[in-house]
């Protein structure tokens, strides 16, 4: 596969090209009907060092494809670059922040400890680092005093070694940057889109938050005193990149959402358009279903 930067990265986890599905049917298909454009793929896989088998041939337009696998093994003993002790601080101060519902800080976060792939602290540093586990550690005091420490910390290292080794990866340099899903591929394409200064397209096929609720909520191992009731199985939402919020379909009606994104994907006035026309028709519940989602996506490139 070529070197040459791309015109959109699909930023994908536990997808295309390595899994079959309906997802990954479209992506394929997306891929395929594009062929003028130079697609960069970056998926994101469960475990490192996992050897993957491609369940599709690669278009010829796909000019590289990176796997990176965010659990499992340890990290090497690198030490990163240097980290001030106030860049340390905002790390914390953006927990607090988000505490209060405020997510706005990304960017300065970034720009302090991130600002490119390989800069600040390695992934070694932010697991093992006295800096962090000193954040760790005032994390636990302040918001879950009454429960195992050890319990605490390994839940942290869980969900956050991810997030580190994702700052991290080498992402590959595109126009556009393209995710199909919120959670890691989501985050990934928002650091992107920070670091670069490129424009990111969302196109979600499910609800990425709601889904991994449901695992946890069906997960045997979970201790935690569960909520009554969970997710209600007449309400249905769908939610499309660029659109204003949630769309909430009560239960027996029918609704159709349509949109059309376009970016641009080259400097020129003349270079070619990347385009989504997409149509959702929730079709009415019947038989105690929560539903079915018909999905029809025409792809095309204009001048």
């Amino acid at each position: 596969m070529s070197e040459r930067p791309a015109d959109i990265c699909l930023i994908l986890e536990g997808t295309y090209p390595y899994v079959t599905g309906g997802v990954s049917s479209w992506i394929h298909q997306l891929v395929n009907a594009l062929p003028e454009l130079r697609f960069a793929i970056f998926h994101i896989s469960a475990t490192q060092g996992e050897a993957h088998e491609p369940r599709y041939k690669m278009p010829p337009n796909v000019v590289s494809l990176v796997d990176v696998g965010i659990h499992g093994g340890d990290e090497p003993a690198l030490k990163g670059e240097v980290t001030e002790a106030a860049a340390w601080e905002t790390i914390w101060r953006y927990h607090e922040e988000m505490k209060d519902g405020r997510a706005d800080g990304l960017e300065g976060l970034l720009g302090q400890i991130s600002p490119h792939a390989g800069a600040g602290p390695s992934v070694h540093d932010f697991i093992y680092g006295k800096p962090s586990w000193e954040i760790v550690r005032r994390l636990y005091e302040t918001r879950a005093p009454d429960i195992s420490f050890l319990d605490y910390f390994w839940t942290w290292r869980f969900t956050h070694l991810p997030m580190f080794r994702l700052l991290h990866a080498a992402v590959p340099e595109a126009a556009v940057y393209h995710t199909v899903s919120t959670g890691w591929a989501g985050l990934v394409a928002s650091v992107q889109r920070v670091r670069r200064g490129r424009p990111m397209l969302l196109t979600e096929h499910g609800i990425y938050s709601r889904e991994r609720r449901v695992e946890i909520d069906q997960a045997e191992w979970i201790y935690v005193q569960r909520q009554e009731g969970g997710i209600g199985r007449d309400d249905q939402y769908v939610r499309v990149a660029l659109m204003q919020g949630n769309v909430r379909k009560p239960k027996g009606l029918i609704l159709i959402v349509s949109r059309v994104i376009t970016f641009g994907v080259g400097r020129f006035r003349n270079s070619p358009r990347y385009t989504l026309f997409i149509a959702i028709n929730l079709l009415q519940p019947h038989r105690g279903d929560s539903g079915i989602v018909q999905e029809r996506i025409g792809i095309g490139a204009h001048p």
